[in-house]
């Protein structure tokens, strides 16, 4: 039986949970197999402030998440917030629909026991939770599902269905919800493996044109073991079947494939139906499952989807692509890459705009319609589908303009200073600044040592110090006076943030407008689609690199951004601290010079000095003699030691540099692949296996990702040398940590944590960092390790996966960490440029 019809199909009868007794006992006769199970009742805290601005979130069920408590909570159980507040367990129920409720929404963290007379396996459809923790396990959440009914041009969030163990006696769930509302659904299971098919990701087909191209579905995999040598079937209606093999799927997990559709052209628009067959492995090939989807064939002046196997992880992604109107303007297309806001699809964005004369719109999909807020894997998907459709379409290269809303206009703002030698001009529209601004307004700045340094590893968010970036193009900003969502705050200090430099900007507040609308009869949504910023952009035109004499500046991650133009920021004094240059080339004097500001290594396209034997740069009033005639191709590199700067060789692939620079999130990318060790103790081996996989779900909900998740045992680094790895474990109960960081100045084992001539000691110590990968140019090693099982749970407290968040290259804390500030930090910062301790930048607050 498939799941195409989601929560409906799964049990004939829904029994809501009764809450019995002050310690959130649920009656064992609402828990029999074959009931869907609506929790109406629970014990909550709620919280006075939100804590997602800091990386180490410190939160009522520590004790729960670090494995110090299993029992669960009682009403009117005292708790002590991250700022000293103390607040209550109190009784709190859902409304005749199933929905908690915590109006205004605040910050709140829910605690249900279920009772069972008997062991069953269910399907957890968490709807508004962060993330949830099901007798100790991690599973991901589902934030974005706030109601039980969606209108068909809505994204779906329904497809969030983990398989749990539901053991005898007392089952404790624990959850956590942000955004205002929380529903808990416990479903039967169908089928211990099925399709998912609430989450497809396929294009759509064009008249007259063949299509061979990428889909992705989701499956469920309920069983105990994880699911191998499977395969899946593709048949479209009228084709031949095409066979795809099917990636591992973690036990008790879920994951997305991939498959191949081929289909002849087809001569009308239509629909064509593709049925789906998931083939077990072995000798029978029976099918477990099946399912109908259904293509869509487009006109080609159609809004349609086209699908990539992206770079990042090997899943499926797509974009929405609104060609423009044939004739002559058309012939040398311009390219307008529309982000969306929060919560809305690619294919809707693209279908806001009236098709233009002059060139194609494309809207890439931050890999979920609320995704990365367009930072982390959603500027990675923004990068991969402008790459793709240069590389596609007939586009004119000085003719690349980027624009937004909401979200989409934070995503303008960001890639904008992020990448501007990429863009003729930018047009945000509603357009937040930073996550500080808007979402953590309220939150003071931090001022202490410790999480100064934390928050430099989240250093390229801060727009503010990147605006001179800003200067390389022109701006046109659009913002409704009357806007309650994004308040157009947001627009006027960025405004005042640019006028000292930019005077090519046009900022447009429209009267009595608020966050989407439309005011024009033309067809098009004019918050998006708004004439007079399409105008501005026809005047904008990107001057190649070789016309530029002059270039202005600034990165604060090489890593994520290194170059403009003819320039490269390779590496900084000072790391993930702002690096700028100016630097201006004079090619009649053959001399290139400027002025730089923590930057240690800089390259110089050879094509600026032309066809010069002998030429002078000058660095911060320091010249350097180069030959640049003995370059052939590439750049010219130069260093600075001790203060001076002086010529040198290309970096080698052992050093920091743009191709590889961290931070620790950094190492969540090129292919990775998620390995958990398997020669500790059970507990160990259970806690490593539960972590990845909760790692690979929460890239799967929030950014369609498709993550590899390995034992020790089924990871062979040879066969894949430029992968990126994620290690979970220690050096005692990973079997590939000898392997892969033989070289590392870190070694954890049970009882201690080992930097170099520091060593820190106890069980309950979390460590987690990054290395460069051995042998390969790009690859990292990404490690999350513990000095035992208490050092391992405390991984949790660590969101590095959330947007606006991350850890520097190497961070080491210990349980003290749960009384919030300081308390419990060992050791953070970042290595070396040559990736050493001793010459890295560290904070060490308990010495």
């Amino acid at each position: 039986m498939n799941m195409r019809a989601c929560s409906a199909v799964f049990g004939s009868r829904v029994r809501p949970i009764v809450l019995l007794g002050v310690a959130c006992v649920i009656a064992a006769a609402a828990a029999r197999a074959g009931d869907t199970l609506i929790v109406r009742q629970a014990l909550g805290v709620t919280l006075t402030h939100r804590t997602e601005a800091s990386i180490i979130q410190v939160t009522p069920i520590d004790p729960w998440i670090a494995g110090l408590r299993t029992d669960p909570p009682s009403e009117g159980e005292s708790v002590r917030a991250a700022d000293g507040t103390e607040l209550k367990w109190q009784r709190i129920a859902a409304d005749s629909a199933g929905w908690f409720t915590d109006s205004p929404p605040a910050e709140r963290f829910v605690a249900v026991t279920i009772r069972r007379d008997a062991p069953v396996r269910m399907l957890l459809e968490g709807m508004g939770n962060d993330y949830a923790y099901v007798n100790g396990v991690p599973r991901s959440g589902n934030p974005y599902l706030q109601k039980d009914f969606r209108e068909a041009w809505e994204p779906r969030f329904d497809y969030s269905m983990l398989p749990v163990d539901l053991r005898t006696g007392d089952n404790l769930l624990l959850f956590r919800y942000t955004r205002g509302k929380l529903k808990i659904r416990l479903v039967p299971l169908a089928a211990p493996v099925a399709f998912n098919a609430c989450d497809v990701t396929i294009p759509d087909a064009v008249t007259g044109s063949p299509l061979d191209a990428p889909g992705g579905i989701a499956i469920i995999n309920a069983e105990a073991s994880t699911l191998r040598g499977c395969s899946l079937v593709c048949a479209p209606q009228g084709e031949v079947p095409d066979t795809s093999a099917v990636p591992q799927v973690p036990a008790m997990g879920i994951r997305k494939v991939a498959f191949n559709i081929r289909v002849s052209p087809r001569s009308s628009k239509g629909e064509i139906p593709i049925r789906l067959t998931l083939l077990a492995g072995g000798r029978t090939r029976r099918a477990i499952d099946t399912v109908s989807l259904t293509l869509r064939v487009v006109a080609p002046g159609d809004v349609r989807r086209e699908t990539f196997v992206s770079g990042v992880d090997g899943s499926v992604q797509y974009y929405a692509v609104l060609p423009p109107v044939p004739g002559p303007a058309a012939d040398h297309p311009a390219l307008f890459l529309s982000l969306h806001g929060a919560g809305v699809e690619a294919y809707n964005q693209a279908g806001s705009y009236e098709p233009k004369t002059w060139g194609y719109l494309v809207a890439p999909t931050n890999r979920r319609p609320y995704g990365f807020s367009w930072e982390d894997w959603g500027r990675l998907d923004a990068l991969e589908v402008l790459d793709i459709a240069l590389k596609k379409f007939p586009i004119d290269e000085g003719r690349v303009y980027l624009t937004g809303h909401s979200m989409g206009g934070h995503g303008t703002w960001f890639m904008g200073a992020t990448y501007p030698d990429r863009f003729a001009a930018i047009g945000p529209s509603a357009g937040w600044i930073t996550f500080r601004t808007y979402r953590f307004a309220p939150v003071p700045v931090e001022t202490s040592p410790v999480k100064l340094m934390l928050t430099r590893a989240a250093a390229p968010s801060d727009l503010f110090a990147l605006a001179e970036n800003y200067r390389h193009f022109g701006i046109y900003i659009v913002h409704g006076i009357d806007d309650d969502n994004v308040p157009i705050e947001q627009s006027r200090m960025m405004v005042d943030r640019i006028k000292p430099f930019q005077k090519d900007f046009v900022f447009h507040e429209q009267p009595g407008a608020g966050h989407w609308w439309d005011v024009s009869p033309e067809p098009g949504t004019d918050c998006v689609d708004w004439r007079p910023m399409f105008d501005f952009f026809a005047r904008h035109v990107r001057p190649g690199a070789d016309r530029l004499r002059t270039v202005e500046f600034s990165t604060a991650n090489p890593g994520i951004s290194s170059r403009d133009a003819w320039l490269a920021i390779d590496a900084q004094e000072r790391q993930l601290l702002l690096s700028t240059a100016r630097v201006h080339v004079d090619p009649g004097l053959h001399r290139v010079e400027g002025t730089t500001v923590n930057v240690a290594r800089i390259a110089i396209d050879r094509s600026v000095f032309g066809s010069a034997a002998a030429a002078t740069v000058a660095l911060d009033s320091q010249s350097v003699d180069v030959r640049p005639a003995d370059v052939q191709t590439g750049a010219l590199w130069f260093e600075k030691e001790k203060g001076k700067w002086h010529e040198a060789a290309r970096p080698a692939a052992g050093v920091k540099g743009g191709r590889r620079y961290g931070t620790f999130k950094e190492a969540f990318r090129n292919r990775m692949a998620l390995v958990y060790g398997t020669s500790g103790t059970r507990e160990e081996n259970v806690w490593a296996f539960e972590r990845a996989r909760f790692d690979a779900e929460k890239l799967w909900y929030q950014g369609n990702a498709a993550v590899d998740v390995f034992p020790d045992t089924g990871f062979t680094p040879s066969a894949w040398p430029d992968r990126n790895v994620i290690l979970f474990g220690n050096s005692e109960t990973n079997r590939l940590w000898k392997t892969l960081l033989a070289d590392s100045p870190v070694n954890v084992e049970r009882g201690r944590v080992v930097m170099g001539k520091k060593t820190a000691k106890g069980k309950d110590i979390c460590c987690i960092f990054v290395r460069p990968r051995r042998g390969s140019d790009v690859a990292s090693v990404g490690v999350v390790a513990g000095t035992g099982i208490e050092g391992f749970r405390l991984s949790h407290m660590a969101r590095y996966l959330e947007p606006g968040l991350g850890l520097p290259d190497l961070t080491v804390f210990d349980a003290g960490a749960m009384r919030g500030g300081d308390a419990g930090m060992i050791l953070t910062g970042f290595f070396g440029l040559d990736w050493s301790l001793e010459s890295g930048e560290f904070i060490s607050p308990q010495e």
